[in-house]
């Protein structure tokens, strides 16, 4: 319970909205060159998410690759979601209460679900997914109460 009221409580810490120089220098440079790492360096709530474990991890050397890693993973299912409806862009298009549907189904998709078998190809995928998108929503949640939008919380 305290280590969960200790890890929200780490959101409200302030943070830019731009990109600090550690995690670009040692999260997002390292990053293949590729349409996943585009998106990283766009996506604000991508972006914002691995400030925040860059915050918490980043003296940590050996887990930069962990950090890359799940903001990979979000990328990866903001590209499956595109595919399953145009209308997404962001992965905050993602945590819509219109579009849970289509982000479970980009899940799914990328885990490998079987629908006869009723069983993921990759399950520990679709546990990191789940528990990334939790904190990205608890991350949004933050970040809309701090800018006093009262329309998105």
């Amino acid at each position: 319970m305290f280590r969960s009221l200790k890890s929200e409580a780490e959101l409200l810490l302030l943070s830019t909205n731009k990109v600090s120089r550690g995690l670009q220098k040692r999260i997002l440079a390292m990053m293949n060159r590729d349409e996943f790492s585009i998106l990283a360096r766009n996506d604000q709530l991508i972006t914002s998410y691995g400030q925040k474990l860059f915050q918490k991890h980043g003296h940590l050397e050996h887990l930069h690759r962990h950090i890359s890693c799940k903001m990979r993973d979000l990328e990866q299912l903001v590209t499956a979601a595109r595919t399953l409806d145009p209308e997404v862009t962001w992965l905050a298009d993602c945590l819509r209460p219109d579009k849970s549907d289509i982000a479970v189904k980009a899940v799914k998709e990328l885990c490998g679900f079987a629908q006869v078998t009723n069983k993921y190809k990759t399950l520990s995928l679709a546990l990191k997914l789940g528990h990334s998108l939790k904190k990205c929503c608890a991350v949004a949640i933050c970040s809309s109460i701090k800018e006093n939008d009262g329309e998105k919380h």
